[in-house]
Formats: C-alpha cells, structure tokens, sequence
C-alpha cells in the first residue's frame, strides 16, 4: 500500500499513526509515506509517484476537504477504480455524487449509517425526515447520539451538576444509542463499533 497523509493538523497526523501502526501488524508492505501541507490543494506530484509504484490501495489521512481533492485528482491522473482509496474520514453522499464517479470504490468509516438495526434508529430517520423533509447524514446521527448520551448521565447524576454529569459520563458502558452499544474507555475515548463502507454505482454501501 501507498500512503499519502496532511501534516499540521492532529486528526490527519493521528489518524496517520494509527492506521499505519495497523498495517505494520499486519504485515502489510507500505511501498511510500507522502505528505502535504493542511491548506494545500494540489496533489498531482505525490500522486503521480504513488502510481508509478503500482500499490494495491492507497491509504489517506487527511480531513474531508482534501481527502475528497485527493479522491478527485486520483481519478483524473487515472488511478483505477480497481486500486481503492482508504479514507480516514466519513465521506457523505453529497460529496459522493459530487465527485462525478471519481469516488467509486473509494473506502471509508463511518459512525452510522441509515440501514444499521441499531436501538431506535428507525424511529431516529422517521423522526428527522418529519422534521426536515430529508434523510439524516452520519453527523446527524452523531449529534443525536451524543444527546442520548447526555440525558442518560444526567439522569444517572439525578443533579444538573456538572462534575456529577462528569463522572455519570466517565461509567457509561453498554449504553444503546443509534450508533450501537456506547461506552467511554477509561482515558474519555468513546468506544463502539465503526461501519466500513464502499462506494458502489454512486452510493456508500456496507463492506461485507
């Protein structure tokens, strides 16, 4: 696999350490490391290297606006569908059709996604289309988790305290919530289980 990563932003850099420390247990050959600056928008030079090497995937860890330039530019150098691009961030659907096919077979994780079974999210979607005539995106969905996640500590404090909501949040474990089963590890993390999807015909499905 080829990688190619932002520097000078700590999503980018952190998502760049730990996605390269997985490939590294598994054994996986990582052929180059490219780098860019966070405002930079042309990616055509370390792309073009990336492809001279023939990787199998490319590895991207950057926030949304320059991994989606990144997708786009791969498409345009002739990066082939068959090589997929490993995003590190949600890709939504608007930028999926806004990439013009040049996101296809582009993998990526989400939080959520619409067709997860998981406690209340039907009546989650049914409830926001209501309300505004649209289906809800991951962000969304993640700000409603983070609303069930809130009540249940407040009503676990029995106080409007904050320190008490404080230490009600540190001991949720196993919380259900449309994103599945949520817990905080003890250094604040939050824990549960990611989706990984794929574009396919213009639309983000589930890897199986």
């Amino acid at each position: 696999m080829a990688v190619i990563h932002a520097s000078g932003d700590a999503h980018s850099e952190s998502s760049y350490e730990v996605m390269t420390a997985a490939l590294n247990d598994l054994g996986v050959e990582i052929l180059t490391v490219e780098t860019f600056e966070s405002n930079e928008t042309d990616f055509f030079d370390q792309l073009t290297r990336i492809n001279d090497l023939k990787p199998d995937a490319v590895l991207v860890a950057a926030l949304s606006a320059p991994a989606m330039e990144i997708v786009s530019q791969a498409h345009q150098l002739g990066i082939p569908n068959s090589v997929p691009l490993i995003v590190g961030v949600t890709l939504t659907q608007e930028q999926i059709k806004g990439a013009n096919g040049a996101a296809e077979g582009a993998i990526f994780r989400s939080a959520w996604t619409m067709t997860a079974e998981t406690p209340g999210n039907r009546n989650f979607i049914q409830k926001y289309r209501d309300e505004y005539g649209t289906d809800p995106s991951a962000f969304a969905a993640l700000g409603y988790a983070n609303i069930q996640i809130l009540a249940s500590a407040m009503a676990a404090a029995e106080s409007l305290d904050s320190n008490g909501i404080r230490d009600a949040l540190a001991n949720i474990s196993d919380l259900d919530t449309v994103l599945g089963q949520f817990s905080f590890a003890p250094v604040g993390d939050a824990v549960y289980l990611p989706i990984v999807q794929v574009v396919e015909d213009g639309k983000a499905k589930i890897l199986q």
